[in-house]
Protein backbone atom coordinates (compact mmCIF):
# COMPACT_ATOMS: atom_id res chain seq x y z
CA UNK A 1 0.00 0.00 0.00
CA UNK A 2 1.02 3.65 -0.50
CA UNK A 3 2.42 5.38 2.61
CA UNK A 4 3.76 8.94 3.25
CA UNK A 5 6.44 10.14 5.66
CA UNK A 6 5.29 12.41 8.49
CA UNK A 7 7.82 15.13 7.67
CA UNK A 8 7.05 15.48 4.00
CA UNK A 9 4.08 16.68 1.95
CA UNK A 10 5.24 14.93 -1.22
CA UNK A 11 4.09 11.52 -2.16
CA UNK A 12 7.08 9.15 -2.21
CA UNK A 13 6.28 5.65 -3.35
CA UNK A 14 7.85 2.73 -1.63
CA UNK A 15 9.37 1.49 -4.82
CA UNK A 16 11.47 4.64 -5.26
CA UNK A 17 14.28 3.15 -3.28
CA UNK A 18 14.82 6.30 -1.22
CA UNK A 19 15.16 5.50 2.47
CA UNK A 20 12.56 7.04 4.91
CA UNK A 21 13.67 9.80 7.25
CA UNK A 22 13.39 8.51 10.71
CA UNK A 23 11.73 5.38 11.85
CA UNK A 24 8.51 6.79 13.34
CA UNK A 25 5.09 5.54 12.56
CA UNK A 26 3.60 6.15 9.23
CA UNK A 27 0.36 8.01 8.61
CA UNK A 28 -2.20 6.59 6.33
CA UNK A 29 -3.54 8.68 3.47
CA UNK A 30 -6.65 9.80 5.29
CA UNK A 31 -4.62 11.22 8.24
CA UNK A 32 -2.01 13.26 6.39
CA UNK A 33 -3.36 16.66 7.57
CA UNK A 34 -3.57 15.71 11.28
CA UNK A 35 -0.82 16.88 13.69
CA UNK A 36 2.14 14.77 14.48
CA UNK A 37 0.99 14.17 18.02
CA UNK A 38 -1.86 11.94 16.94
CA UNK A 39 -0.87 8.40 17.53
CA UNK A 40 -1.60 5.52 15.35
CA UNK A 41 -5.27 4.58 15.44
CA UNK A 42 -7.13 1.57 14.31
CA UNK A 43 -10.17 3.67 13.29
CA UNK A 44 -11.04 4.16 9.64
CA UNK A 45 -9.53 7.25 7.93
CA UNK A 46 -11.66 10.37 7.30
CA UNK A 47 -12.66 10.86 3.73
CA UNK A 48 -11.78 14.15 2.00
CA UNK A 49 -15.40 15.37 1.65
CA UNK A 50 -16.14 14.62 5.28
CA UNK A 51 -12.92 16.36 6.29
CA UNK A 52 -13.97 19.70 4.70
CA UNK A 53 -17.45 19.55 6.26
CA UNK A 54 -15.95 18.75 9.64
CA UNK A 55 -13.72 21.81 9.37
CA UNK A 56 -16.68 24.12 8.63
CA UNK A 57 -18.75 22.70 11.49
CA UNK A 58 -15.85 23.09 13.86
CA UNK A 59 -15.35 26.79 12.89
CA UNK A 60 -19.06 27.50 13.37
CA UNK A 61 -19.11 25.91 16.81
CA UNK A 62 -15.99 27.83 17.76
CA UNK A 63 -17.67 31.13 16.86
CA UNK A 64 -20.73 30.22 18.94
CA UNK A 65 -18.60 29.35 21.91
CA UNK A 66 -16.78 32.69 21.81
CA UNK A 67 -20.00 34.77 21.74
CA UNK A 68 -20.29 34.61 25.54
CA UNK A 69 -16.61 35.19 26.15
CA UNK A 70 -14.92 38.32 27.50
CA UNK A 71 -13.81 39.36 24.01
CA UNK A 72 -17.32 39.29 22.49
CA UNK A 73 -18.99 42.50 21.20
CA UNK A 74 -22.72 43.42 21.37
CA UNK A 75 -24.68 42.63 18.26
CA UNK A 76 -25.51 45.58 16.05
CA UNK A 77 -29.14 46.67 15.83
CA UNK A 78 -30.40 46.33 12.29
CA UNK A 79 -31.36 49.67 10.74
CA UNK A 80 -34.93 48.62 10.22
CA UNK A 81 -35.31 47.56 13.83
CA UNK A 82 -33.71 50.79 15.05
CA UNK A 83 -36.07 52.93 12.98
CA UNK A 84 -39.06 50.95 14.24
CA UNK A 85 -37.91 51.55 17.84
CA UNK A 86 -37.73 55.32 17.23
CA UNK A 87 -41.25 55.30 15.76
CA UNK A 88 -42.68 53.33 18.67
CA UNK A 89 -41.02 55.28 21.50
CA UNK A 90 -40.56 58.73 19.96
CA UNK A 91 -36.96 58.99 21.13
CA UNK A 92 -33.60 57.67 20.14
CA UNK A 93 -31.44 55.67 22.44
CA UNK A 94 -28.93 58.53 22.79
CA UNK A 95 -31.71 61.00 23.68
CA UNK A 96 -33.07 58.59 26.25
CA UNK A 97 -29.65 58.30 27.85
CA UNK A 98 -29.28 62.10 27.97
CA UNK A 99 -32.74 62.49 29.49
CA UNK A 100 -31.92 59.99 32.20
CA UNK A 101 -28.69 61.84 32.98
CA UNK A 102 -30.51 65.22 33.22
CA UNK A 103 -33.20 63.74 35.43
CA UNK A 104 -30.57 62.38 37.78
CA UNK A 105 -28.92 65.81 37.95
CA UNK A 106 -32.26 67.48 38.73
CA UNK A 107 -32.98 64.92 41.40
CA UNK A 108 -29.61 65.63 42.92
CA UNK A 109 -30.16 69.45 42.81
CA UNK A 110 -33.76 69.40 44.09
CA UNK A 111 -32.95 68.70 47.75
CA UNK A 112 -30.56 71.66 47.83
CA UNK A 113 -33.20 73.99 46.34
CA UNK A 114 -35.85 72.76 48.75
CA UNK A 115 -33.43 73.23 51.64
CA UNK A 116 -32.79 76.82 50.44
CA UNK A 117 -36.50 77.66 50.31
CA UNK A 118 -36.99 76.02 53.73
CA UNK A 119 -34.22 78.15 55.24
CA UNK A 120 -35.69 81.31 53.73
CA UNK A 121 -39.12 80.55 55.19
CA UNK A 122 -37.54 80.01 58.62
CA UNK A 123 -35.81 83.40 58.28
CA UNK A 124 -39.15 85.02 57.47
CA UNK A 125 -40.57 83.67 60.75
CA UNK A 126 -42.45 80.46 59.90
CA UNK A 127 -42.27 77.49 62.25
CA UNK A 128 -40.53 74.33 61.02
CA UNK A 129 -43.77 72.46 60.33
CA UNK A 130 -45.22 75.21 58.10
CA UNK A 131 -41.87 75.87 56.42
CA UNK A 132 -41.50 72.16 55.62
CA UNK A 133 -44.97 71.95 54.13
CA UNK A 134 -44.55 75.05 51.95
CA UNK A 135 -41.02 74.22 50.78
CA UNK A 136 -41.91 70.64 49.81
CA UNK A 137 -45.29 71.44 48.26
CA UNK A 138 -44.44 74.45 46.07
CA UNK A 139 -41.52 75.08 43.67
CA UNK A 140 -38.48 76.59 45.40
CA UNK A 141 -38.31 79.48 42.91
CA UNK A 142 -41.94 80.37 43.62
CA UNK A 143 -41.27 80.40 47.36
CA UNK A 144 -38.16 82.58 47.05
CA UNK A 145 -39.87 85.06 44.69
CA UNK A 146 -42.83 85.56 47.01
CA UNK A 147 -40.44 86.16 49.90
CA UNK A 148 -38.58 88.77 47.84
CA UNK A 149 -41.83 90.51 46.80
CA UNK A 150 -43.26 90.62 50.32
CA UNK A 151 -41.65 93.98 51.07
CA UNK A 152 -43.32 95.49 48.00
CA UNK A 153 -46.72 94.55 49.40
CA UNK A 154 -46.14 96.65 52.56
CA UNK A 155 -47.74 94.20 55.01
CA UNK A 156 -48.78 95.67 58.34
CA UNK A 157 -51.12 93.07 59.81
CA UNK A 158 -50.59 89.28 59.71
CA UNK A 159 -47.42 89.47 57.68
CA UNK A 160 -46.83 85.71 57.62
CA UNK A 161 -50.44 85.05 56.65
CA UNK A 162 -50.03 87.35 53.65
CA UNK A 163 -46.80 85.60 52.62
CA UNK A 164 -48.32 82.13 53.01
CA UNK A 165 -51.33 83.08 50.88
CA UNK A 166 -49.13 84.62 48.18
CA UNK A 167 -47.07 81.40 47.99
CA UNK A 168 -50.10 79.12 47.86
CA UNK A 169 -51.85 81.21 45.19
CA UNK A 170 -48.64 82.24 43.37
CA UNK A 171 -49.50 85.96 43.28
CA UNK A 172 -47.92 88.00 40.43
CA UNK A 173 -45.15 90.45 41.11
CA UNK A 174 -46.46 93.83 42.34
CA UNK A 175 -46.37 96.39 39.50
CA UNK A 176 -44.99 99.15 41.71
CA UNK A 177 -44.55 100.15 45.31
CA UNK A 178 -48.06 100.20 46.78
CA UNK A 179 -47.34 103.55 48.42
CA UNK A 180 -46.72 105.06 44.97
CA UNK A 181 -49.99 103.82 43.48
CA UNK A 182 -52.97 106.18 43.61
CA UNK A 183 -54.82 103.83 45.91
CA UNK A 184 -51.78 103.64 48.19
CA UNK A 185 -51.45 107.44 48.30
CA UNK A 186 -55.14 107.80 49.10
CA UNK A 187 -55.05 105.11 51.83
CA UNK A 188 -51.87 106.43 53.48
CA UNK A 189 -53.21 109.99 53.77
CA UNK A 190 -56.62 108.70 54.87
CA UNK A 191 -55.08 106.95 57.87
CA UNK A 192 -52.85 109.95 58.62
CA UNK A 193 -55.79 112.38 58.64
CA UNK A 194 -57.93 110.07 60.77
CA UNK A 195 -55.11 109.90 63.32
CA UNK A 196 -54.62 113.68 63.25
CA UNK A 197 -51.20 113.48 61.56
CA UNK A 198 -50.82 116.59 59.39
CA UNK A 199 -47.31 115.58 58.34
CA UNK A 200 -46.07 112.83 56.02
CA UNK A 201 -47.96 109.55 56.61
CA UNK A 202 -45.91 107.14 58.71
CA UNK A 203 -47.99 103.96 58.60
CA UNK A 204 -47.68 101.43 55.78
CA UNK A 205 -50.71 100.32 53.83
CA UNK A 206 -51.76 96.78 52.92
CA UNK A 207 -52.61 95.58 49.45
CA UNK A 208 -56.33 95.24 50.18
CA UNK A 209 -56.49 98.92 51.21
CA UNK A 210 -54.62 99.93 48.06
CA UNK A 211 -57.03 98.06 45.82
CA UNK A 212 -60.10 99.44 47.62
CA UNK A 213 -58.62 102.93 47.52
CA UNK A 214 -57.96 102.76 43.79
CA UNK A 215 -61.57 101.86 43.02
CA UNK A 216 -62.80 104.78 45.15
CA UNK A 217 -60.25 107.21 43.69
CA UNK A 218 -61.39 106.27 40.19
CA UNK A 219 -64.91 107.45 41.08
CA UNK A 220 -63.62 110.71 42.61
CA UNK A 221 -61.47 111.46 39.57
CA UNK A 222 -64.58 111.36 37.39
CA UNK A 223 -65.77 114.51 39.15
CA UNK A 224 -62.40 116.11 39.76
CA UNK A 225 -59.77 114.81 37.27
CA UNK A 226 -56.61 115.87 39.09
CA UNK A 227 -54.37 112.96 40.07
CA UNK A 228 -51.96 115.34 41.78
CA UNK A 229 -54.70 116.03 44.36
CA UNK A 230 -55.28 112.40 45.38
CA UNK A 231 -53.42 112.94 48.65
CA UNK A 232 -55.87 115.77 49.49
CA UNK A 233 -58.79 113.48 48.63
CA UNK A 234 -57.45 110.89 51.06
CA UNK A 235 -57.05 113.45 53.83
CA UNK A 236 -60.52 114.87 53.17
CA UNK A 237 -62.05 111.42 53.47
CA UNK A 238 -60.06 110.71 56.66
CA UNK A 239 -61.32 113.95 58.24
CA UNK A 240 -64.85 113.20 57.00
CA UNK A 241 -64.87 109.76 58.65
CA UNK A 242 -63.22 111.02 61.83
CA UNK A 243 -65.88 113.71 62.32
CA UNK A 244 -68.70 111.19 61.85
CA UNK A 245 -67.18 108.55 64.09
CA UNK A 246 -66.47 110.79 67.07
CA UNK A 247 -69.32 109.16 68.93
CA UNK A 248 -68.01 105.70 68.04
CA UNK A 249 -64.41 105.56 69.29
CA UNK A 250 -64.40 101.75 69.16
CA UNK A 251 -64.76 101.59 65.39
CA UNK A 252 -61.72 99.86 63.83
CA UNK A 253 -59.62 102.14 61.68
CA UNK A 254 -60.13 100.34 58.41
CA UNK A 255 -60.34 101.99 54.99
CA UNK A 256 -62.56 99.24 53.60
CA UNK A 257 -64.99 99.53 56.52
CA UNK A 258 -64.98 103.33 56.27
CA UNK A 259 -65.78 103.14 52.54
CA UNK A 260 -68.70 100.83 53.28
CA UNK A 261 -70.12 103.13 55.97
CA UNK A 262 -69.33 106.58 54.58
CA UNK A 263 -68.19 106.24 50.96
CA UNK A 264 -71.44 107.30 49.26
CA UNK A 265 -72.04 110.21 51.65
CA UNK A 266 -68.53 111.47 51.00
CA UNK A 267 -69.04 111.30 47.22
CA UNK A 268 -72.19 113.46 47.51
CA UNK A 269 -70.38 115.98 49.69
CA UNK A 270 -67.34 115.83 47.43
CA UNK A 271 -69.34 116.70 44.31
CA UNK A 272 -70.98 119.66 46.06
CA UNK A 273 -67.60 120.97 47.13
CA UNK A 274 -66.19 120.49 43.65
CA UNK A 275 -69.02 122.50 42.08
CA UNK A 276 -68.71 125.21 44.72
CA UNK A 277 -64.95 125.38 44.28
CA UNK A 278 -65.32 125.54 40.50
CA UNK A 279 -67.79 128.42 40.83
CA UNK A 280 -65.50 130.35 43.15
CA UNK A 281 -62.55 129.69 40.89
CA UNK A 282 -64.54 130.97 37.91
CA UNK A 283 -65.55 134.12 39.72
CA UNK A 284 -62.00 134.74 40.83
CA UNK A 285 -60.75 134.25 37.29
CA UNK A 286 -63.39 136.64 35.95
CA UNK A 287 -62.36 139.35 38.39
CA UNK A 288 -58.72 138.92 37.50
CA UNK A 289 -59.50 139.03 33.79
CA UNK A 290 -61.67 142.11 34.18
CA UNK A 291 -59.00 143.95 36.15
CA UNK A 292 -56.45 143.08 33.50
CA UNK A 293 -58.45 144.35 30.50
CA UNK A 294 -60.64 147.04 32.08
CA UNK A 295 -58.49 149.81 30.62
CA UNK A 296 -58.87 148.37 27.12
CA UNK A 297 -62.62 148.23 27.57
CA UNK A 298 -62.78 151.89 28.68
CA UNK A 299 -60.92 152.82 25.52
CA UNK A 300 -63.60 151.01 23.57
CA UNK A 301 -66.36 153.01 25.37
CA UNK A 302 -64.61 156.33 24.69
CA UNK A 303 -64.39 155.45 21.01
CA UNK A 304 -68.10 154.60 21.01
CA UNK A 305 -68.95 157.92 22.72
CA UNK A 306 -67.11 159.89 20.03
CA UNK A 307 -68.74 157.82 17.30
CA UNK A 308 -72.29 158.27 18.72
CA UNK A 309 -71.78 161.99 19.33
CA UNK A 310 -70.85 162.48 15.68
CA UNK A 311 -73.46 160.05 14.39
CA UNK A 312 -76.42 161.27 16.50
CA UNK A 313 -75.74 164.74 17.98
CA UNK A 314 -79.30 165.13 19.27
CA UNK A 315 -79.13 161.98 21.30
CA UNK A 316 -75.78 162.91 22.68
CA UNK A 317 -77.09 166.36 23.58
CA UNK A 318 -79.81 164.71 25.65
CA UNK A 319 -77.09 162.73 27.45
CA UNK A 320 -75.21 165.93 28.25
CA UNK A 321 -78.37 167.56 29.65
CA UNK A 322 -78.90 164.56 31.89
CA UNK A 323 -75.34 164.84 33.12
CA UNK A 324 -75.88 168.51 34.10
CA UNK A 325 -79.03 167.67 36.05
CA UNK A 326 -77.29 164.94 38.04
CA UNK A 327 -74.36 167.20 38.86
CA UNK A 328 -76.66 170.02 40.03
CA UNK A 329 -78.50 167.60 42.28
CA UNK A 330 -75.25 166.53 43.97
CA UNK A 331 -74.11 170.12 44.42
CA UNK A 332 -77.37 171.07 46.16
CA UNK A 333 -78.06 167.78 47.86
CA UNK A 334 -79.47 168.07 51.37
CA UNK A 335 -77.53 164.94 52.30
CA UNK A 336 -74.16 166.69 51.90
CA UNK A 337 -73.57 168.41 55.25
CA UNK A 338 -70.19 170.05 54.58
CA UNK A 339 -68.67 171.81 51.57
CA UNK A 340 -65.72 169.44 51.70
CA UNK A 341 -67.96 166.43 51.32
CA UNK A 342 -69.81 168.11 48.40
CA UNK A 343 -66.50 168.84 46.71
CA UNK A 344 -65.43 165.23 47.14
CA UNK A 345 -68.67 163.96 45.65
CA UNK A 346 -68.41 166.29 42.63
CA UNK A 347 -64.77 165.23 42.02
CA UNK A 348 -65.84 161.62 41.79
CA UNK A 349 -68.76 162.53 39.52
CA UNK A 350 -66.51 164.42 37.10
CA UNK A 351 -63.92 161.60 36.84
CA UNK A 352 -63.45 159.99 33.46
CA UNK A 353 -64.20 156.54 34.80
CA UNK A 354 -67.61 157.57 36.24
CA UNK A 355 -68.47 159.62 33.14
CA UNK A 356 -67.76 156.65 30.83
CA UNK A 357 -69.77 154.38 33.07
CA UNK A 358 -72.82 156.74 32.94
CA UNK A 359 -72.45 156.99 29.17
CA UNK A 360 -72.59 153.19 28.84
CA UNK A 361 -75.65 152.92 31.08
CA UNK A 362 -77.49 155.77 29.29
CA UNK A 363 -76.95 154.44 25.76
CA UNK A 364 -77.44 150.79 26.71
CA UNK A 365 -80.89 151.66 27.99
CA UNK A 366 -81.76 153.20 24.59
CA UNK A 367 -80.28 150.55 22.25
CA UNK A 368 -78.01 147.53 22.42
CA UNK A 369 -75.26 148.84 20.17
CA UNK A 370 -72.80 149.25 23.05
CA UNK A 371 -71.34 146.00 24.40
CA UNK A 372 -70.68 145.24 28.02
CA UNK A 373 -67.22 144.10 29.11
CA UNK A 374 -67.78 140.37 28.44
CA UNK A 375 -69.45 141.07 25.09
CA UNK A 376 -66.49 143.22 24.10
CA UNK A 377 -64.13 140.51 25.41
CA UNK A 378 -65.72 137.88 23.16
CA UNK A 379 -65.99 140.14 20.09
CA UNK A 380 -62.85 142.28 20.13
CA UNK A 381 -60.39 141.10 22.77
CA UNK A 382 -57.67 138.91 21.15
CA UNK A 383 -56.96 137.51 24.66
CA UNK A 384 -60.54 136.60 25.41
CA UNK A 385 -61.22 134.54 28.48
CA UNK A 386 -63.52 132.16 26.66
CA UNK A 387 -67.20 131.48 26.75
CA UNK A 388 -66.82 128.40 28.97
CA UNK A 389 -65.24 130.32 31.84
CA UNK A 390 -67.69 133.19 31.43
CA UNK A 391 -70.64 130.82 31.80
CA UNK A 392 -69.05 129.29 34.88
Amino acid sequence: SNTYPVTSSKRIPDSSGIPLVGSGPVVQKGYRDLPETIEESSEAPVQKGNRERFKKDTDRQSNKDTETGSESKPARVQKGNRDQFIIDTGIEITDLNNTLKNTMKQQQAAPAAVEGSFSRLIEEGFDKKTATRLSTTYPPLQVIQQCEWLALRNPTRNRLGLLRKSIEENWPQPEADDRERLGGVFAAHFYAAWAGNDDTPAAAVVLSDVEAGERFVKELLRHYPHEDKVHRMGRSFGEFVRDRENANPGMPRSLKLALTRHGDAFVVDFKLKVRSAAKKAGERARRQHYDRFRGDYLDYLRDREIHLRDENPLLYSNFEQDELRQRAFLANSPYCQTPEFIEQMLAGFDSDKEHTKRFYEYYKALDGSILDFWGWDREFNPNSMGQEVVNA
